[in-house]
């Protein structure tokens, strides 16, 4: 693996950590208001990023897997 091939993969698992960061700071989304159509904070705020953390994922499986076709 090359310098540069390896520099990617640091980057691209780095990628990872905002999810993890996003998730498990609570403070961020303890709390019920902004409500989002009658739906607490706390709930959309969960619920997009699932489908944020599925964009990340499939970004970082893209960067890891480009070159190998």
């Amino acid at each position: 693996m090359d310098k540069a091939s390896r520099k990617r993969t640091k980057w691209a698992y780095l990628l990872l950590i905002i999810p993890l960061f996003a998730l498990l700071w609570v403070p961020l989304y303890a709390s019920e208001e902004p409500s989002w159509m009658g739906i607490p904070f706390f709930y959309w705020h969960q619920t997009l990023w699932i489908v944020l953390s599925t964009v990340i994922m499939g970004v970082v499986y893209w960067l890891l897997h480009r070159h190998r076709r």
